[in-house]
């Protein structure tokens, strides 16, 4: 069984799905970046390096942005700074931050969580101010977590 075959997979679709609709429901056109098949993770390329795409590039006649959709079963309790918090991979974290520079277009992360269920959206710049970096071994790579994003809801406030 591939990894596209996975639960995780299907979780990380579904989740694409549900933000597509609330984007379009509130009047977004969107290329959804995460469909292009092209062998791997599509990708910018620029005089910056390579950087993998946030899920969606959405178009409104006001504005146009990047959703990076994450979908979590649920947050995650971290003990030593008190929070509750979500995290990802520090490596994708610094693709988006340089998709975000190179297109001069805003990124944002968009959580889904199962558990309880919430939708919950920040901007890079935003969701980055308190943020906590891990370089430990326990993750398999090193990791950026952070607050639940301030944004809760839908997009209108883009």
């Amino acid at each position: 069984m591939g990894f596209r075959d996975s639960d995780e997979w299907q979780l990380g679709r579904e989740g694409e799905r549900i933000v597509k609709q609330g984007l379009a429901s509130q009047g977004f056109a969107q290329v959804p970046t995460a469909d292009i098949a092209n062998g791997g993770a599509p990708t910018l390329d620029s005089s910056t390096g390579s950087s993998v795409l946030p899920d969606i590039l959405g178009f409104r006649p006001d504005c146009r942005a990047w959703f990076e959709v994450k979908t979590k079963s649920r947050a995650t309790f971290n003990q030593s700074r008190q929070r509750w918090e979500h995290g990802i991979p520090l490596r994708l974290w610094e693709h988006y931050q340089r998709v975000q520079r190179d297109t001069s277009t805003p990124v944002y992360l968009v959580i889904v969580q199962c558990n309880p269920p919430k939708f919950l959206m920040g901007s890079l710049d935003k969701i980055g101010i308190g943020s906590s970096i891990y370089t430990g071994s326990k993750m398999g790579e090193p990791m950026i977590f952070f607050d639940h994003p301030p944004v809760s809801g839908d997009v209108n406030g883009i």
